[in-house]
């Protein structure tokens, strides 16, 4: 199988004793070859296993978004030299929050007004929470008045945004279901964030006009391109 391999020389310091060079390789398009991987091959009927699957491409989709986001800024800002600037650093020991807000200083355009954004949110927001073991607990209401109904909702405020939106997007019931039937994290919703994902990628580079992105363009690319 044919396969494209991107390695990049950042510098290269010439000196009496040599010269030394200094590559980089991106994480993001690994995590999303691997997801794509994935969903191409059989997945195991059992809900316990789709669940524990679909908790492990929510944290590897969140990486590689906010790994490409990072690559933009740092990409942009870089001076190609052997002694970088020292927003470089900032960037790369920066949260999510920070690099947004640099973003959103950097480049005319918001990146709240990518394509797909919204699907971003959610994906953070339940990353924020499987990232760190967060239970996912649920309230059941039927009303006496009315037996028929059974409203669900989760505890937490980032899960109940996640529920609130795969209702919108008609991907769980909007009640009568315990997630132990149907999760936040099943594949067909994983499977719809990592398609929502791709678009926002695209949107976020189109959105971020300069010729340093062609690297990350055809990397970008690749990943989500080449044959697995």
């Amino acid at each position: 199988m044919e396969e494209t391999i991107h390695i990049y020389i950042e510098s290269i310091l010439k000196s009496e004793k040599g010269a030394v060079s200094a590559t980089k390789k991106r994480l993001w398009p690994s995590l999303i070859v691997s997801i794509r991987w994935l969903f191409k091959n059989p997945i195991s009927e059992r809900t316990i296993i789709q669940n524990g699957l679909g908790l492990t491409v929510i944290n590897s989709l969140a990486i590689a978004v906010e790994g490409f986001l990072c690559d933009l800024l740092v990409d942009y800002h870089d001076n190609y030299k052997a002694e970088k600037p020292e927003i470089i650093n900032r960037i790369e020991n920066s949260n999510w929050n920070s690099k947004v807000k640099l973003y959103n200083r950097t480049f005319e355009n918001k990146i709240t007004q990518c394509t797909c954004y919204d699907s971003v949110k959610i994906l953070l927001l339940l990353r924020n929470n499987t990232a760190h073991g967060r239970t996912h607990r649920e309230k059941g209401v039927m009303p006496t008045d009315n037996p028929d109904t059974y409203k669900m909702n989760s505890l937490d405020y980032n899960y109940q945004e996640a529920r609130q939106y795969f209702q919108k997007m008609r991907l769980i019931a909007e009640n009568d279901k315990f997630s132990n039937v149907e999760s936040l994290w099943q594949i067909r919703n994983v499977l719809f964030l990592f398609t929502q994902i791709e678009i926002f990628l695209n949107s976020l580079l189109e959105n971020s006009k300069s010729e340093k992105f062609d690297s990350i363009k055809s990397e970008l690319n690749n990943a989500f391109k080449m044959t697995i």
